[in-house]
C-alpha cells in the first residue's frame, strides 16, 4: 500500500503532503471520507454542498503559493496539498 500511495505524494519538509490528484485515504487516520474545498463566499448551494461531505469550505481568500489546500479528512481534519497551476 505505502509503495502505491508514494507514487502519488512527496512530503515537504513542513510536513505538507503533496499529491496530483484527490486522495482516497487519509494519511493520518486512514478513513476514507476525504473533502475537495470550495474557495469562495459560499451561496445556499455550497452550503447544500458542504452538507454532503463531499466539499469543505476553504475560506474566501486564496493565496497564490507553490502549494495549496485542496482536500482534507471529514473524519481527522488532516489537510492535503497539491502543487499550484501556473507557478
Amino acid at each position: 500500500m505505502e509503495k502505491f500511495m508514494s507514487k502519488y505524494n512527496n512530503t515537504l519538509n513542513n510536513g505538507k503532503y503533496v499529491f496530483q490528484r484527490k486522495p482516497r485515504i487519509c494519511r493520518q487516520c486512514h478513513g476514507n471520507s476525504i473533502a475537495t474545498y470550495l474557495y469562495g463566499e459560499p451561496n445556499e448551494k455550497a452550503v447544500l454542498m458542504f452538507e454532503t461531505g463531499k466539499y469543505a469550505p476553504a475560506g474566501c481568500s486564496f493565496e497564490m503559493n507553490e502549494y495549496q489546500r485542496a482536500w482534507c479528512c471529514n473524519d481527522c481534519g488532516f489537510e492535503f496539498y497539491k502543487k499550484a497551476d501556473g507557478l
